[in-house]
């Protein structure tokens, strides 16, 4: 479910990424337009190089805006999905049951942690020979073959 929130939540960026390079380009195409033909709106040349400033902070305004938007948005896509992996982890971690000891055997302490003694455990493989089943420091009997 955590992968699958997440895919969706990337697959959103991915796309709205999309839409903003569209804009972008859009944004970049027209401005330039209007700023290399700055003389249609008008034959006085100060009137003309205004016009061309005032496209050209257009166009850096709007270059600037669309990697803020697309920033800002793409934050909030991804904390979608976040929330919801919060959300659902903290309802999993409430509800997962403890582990049980089995029964009759003893030595479990709080939390099914076995308690040993410093005497029941050993590292490493021992020299002589293998105690009985059912004896300290055995192992369960392997289980059958199937």
């Amino acid at each position: 479910m955590r992968r699958l929130l997440w895919t969706f939540g990337w697959v959103g960026v991915a796309f709205w990424s999309l839409i903003c390079a569209l804009a972008y380009g859009f944004f970049d195409l027209v401005l330039g337009i209007f700023m290399r033909n700055a003389d249609w709106f008008s034959a006085n040349p100060e009137t003309v190089e205004s016009i061309f400033k005032f496209f050209r902070f257009l166009r850096d305004f709007s270059t600037a805006g669309v990697l803020v938007v697309w920033g800002v948005t793409s934050l909030l896509i991804l904390a979608v999905p976040w929330a919801f992996d919060r959300l659902l982890g903290q309802a999993r971690r409430g509800t997962m049951p403890m582990p049980q000891p089995h029964p009759g055997s003893a030595g479990y302490g709080p939390g099914g942690v076995i308690d040993l003694e410093p005497g029941q455990y050993s590292v490493g493989p021992q020299p002589g020979p293998r105690p009985a089943p059912g004896a300290p420091g055995s192992f369960p009997p392997p289980a059958p073959p199937r």
